[in-house]
């Protein structure tokens, strides 16, 4: 009786989950929102409470409009004031 054997890839590849447009968009999706929620813990650090809401407010619109230069205009104008 010939025994059947399988690569240590090919076993991979049946136990892994497969690489489908729904795994795509919920993997990025994941690293995307801890991204964003990394980014709004550092500007309520950097910032003082008052300048962090602000840039709170316009990076969640940033990303509600699909616009990030609204975000990049404001984080501009708030060095502009510093200077």
């Amino acid at each position: 009786m010939k025994r059947n054997t399988r690569s240590i890839l090919e076993e991979i590849a049946t136990c892994a989950p497969g690489t489908s447009r729904k795994n795509i968009v919920e993997e990025k999706s994941q690293h995307v929102l801890e991204g964003a929620i990394n980014v709004i813990k550092e500007l309520y650090q950097v910032y003082s409470f008052e300048e962090a809401t602000y840039l709170h407010k316009k990076f969640t619109n940033s990303i509600k409009t699909l616009n990030e230069s609204k975000f990049y205009n404001s984080l501009d104008r708030k060095e502009e004031d510093e200077i």
